[in-house]
């Protein structure tokens, strides 16, 4: 299907029938015209017998009034033949979403010949490997693209640290803290010719971090780390990895994973993690890598999402789809199904608002740990507020863990790393309509 504009469409059956119509940035749900069902023959019987008795009577109503008041009127026409079947439409109609595919932002191709060979770790799309590192400031990494069109999109990645931002009194390990990129279209080996600084950032505390910037026509470019947040490690900095995505048409291919320690297990893209989701979209679909952000944080609950969404949000004003995966400490806590609820709607709400995609997953099965009533009940909260949101059904990782439980880690609890890379790929199948992606 396609929009005026353009852009294809594919429509997406969610579970239940709701008739709220909601519109988020690439979601719009609609009720449609009434679908029509067949019902069974006992009440198709019934149904011929209240239409041929009702013929029937007016037709003698008809003969008596013509006794009563003048001429008689030209008999009745013969009554109607039986009825075959009987089709009643459905009052409740069924929502279509309609989901806009996600323009692509691919990975920049760098100049290998350019690049230094001691940086090139920083680019080889392996992660959780210190790549680059230094506690001598200002400590500055220069990268050779080849040019785009319009903006570029810059995502660093430092595995250090677990959690997305850590709590206070937590440590963090090689986390920079002041930073800033530059480009430069004239340099010739990423340290002479003139440099625009486009990115100036002075009291980071998260582990990964994306920039957007134009970028047309540059050559070059340059981060340099001007702080470290102190830490185990001293005031040293640790990155694994950077990716540069082409954003010149929009950064829409971009995925913020939001949860606890298990989301924090499953989307570090470890070499264990592989392949990850974003590999796994771009095994189907070539031109795509899809950017990621792990932003799990451990022992947290969808309380915690509702107080950090609004500044993650800000934080991260390119990413585009976010992934929510709380639940498993609610359920821990025995928080109640009515305010785990609204806690959820209220983080659908923020996402919502600020104009991207909310998916929610199932809360995954637990052999040990929270009760599995709990778990239970607050899966059918998830699916209510799912249903009644129009959102595109996430994943069931509570169907998966049931019958895989082996793929769970001795806790019961947080997957095995076979268990992480099921945990992607469930979310890749469950995004894939996004991508138009058909298996």
């Amino acid at each position: 299907m396609t929009q005026l504009d353009g852009s294809s469409l594919v429509r997406v059956e969610p579970a239940g029938q709701y008739t709220i119509p909601t519109r988020t940035r690439g979601i719009l749900a609609r009720g449609t015209a009434p679908v029509e069902e067949e019902h069974d023959l006992p009440g198709r019987g019934n149904s011929i017998a209240r239409v041929v008795s009702a013929c029937v009577m007016l037709t003698l109503l008809a003969a008596l009034v013509a006794c009563d008041f003048g001429p008689t009127p030209p008999g009745p026409g013969p009554l109607p033949s039986p009825i075959a079947t009987v089709i009643f439409p459905r009052r409740t109609p069924t929502p279509q979403i309609e989901l806009e595919f996600l323009r692509p932002n691919p990975l920049v191709p760098l100049r290998a010949a350019d690049l230094d060979a001691a940086l090139r770790r920083v680019v080889d799309r392996t992660y959780c490997t210190p790549a680059w590192r230094s506690d001598d400031f200002p400590a500055s990494l220069s990268l050779p693209v080849r040019p785009v069109e319009g903006d570029l999109l810059f995502v660093w990645n430092s595995s250090g640290t677990s959690d997305y931002i850590a709590q206070p009194r937590a440590p963090t390990y090689g986390l920079p803290a002041g930073y800033t990129i530059s480009t430069s279209a004239d340099s010739t080996d990423g340290t002479d010719g003139t440099w625009r600084e486009v990115v100036r950032v002075t009291d980071n505390r998260a582990r990964t971090r994306s920039h957007r910037f134009p970028a047309a026509g540059a050559r070059w470019v340059r981060m340099t780390v001007t702080s470290a947040v102190p830490g185990p490690l001293g005031d040293e900095f640790v990155i694994d990895e950077i990716d540069l995505h082409d954003a010149s048409n929009s950064a829409d291919d971009t995925v913020f994973f939001l949860g606890d320690s298990i989301t924090v297990a499953a989307f570090a893209r470890c070499p264990a993690n592989q392949p990850s989701f974003a590999e796994l979209v771009s095994r189907a679909d070539p031109d795509r890598f899809p950017a990621m952000i792990d932003g799990g944080v451990g022992g947290m609950n969808s309380g915690f999402g509702v107080s950090v969404v609004e500044d993650w949000l800000d934080l991260n004003p390119d990413f585009n789809v976010w992934a929510i995966g709380y639940g498993t400490n609610d359920a821990w806590q025995k928080v109640r199904p009515s305010v785990f609820e609204d806690n959820l709607q209220s983080l659908i709400d923020s996402i919502s608002e600020a104009g991207r995609i909310p998916v929610v997953a199932r809360i995954p099965f637990a052999s040990d740990g929270p009760d599995d009533r709990n778990i239970r009940a607050l899966n059918g909260v998830i699916d209510r507020v799912a249903s009644r949101n129009a959102l595109l059904p996430g994943p069931d990782l509570y169907a998966w863990f049931r019958t895989h439980p082996d793929e769970l880690g001795p806790d019961g609890v947080h997957p095995t790393e076979e268990g992480t890379r099921s945990i992607n790929r469930l979310w890749y199948e469950a995004l894939r309509p996004l991508y138009g992606i058909s298996r």
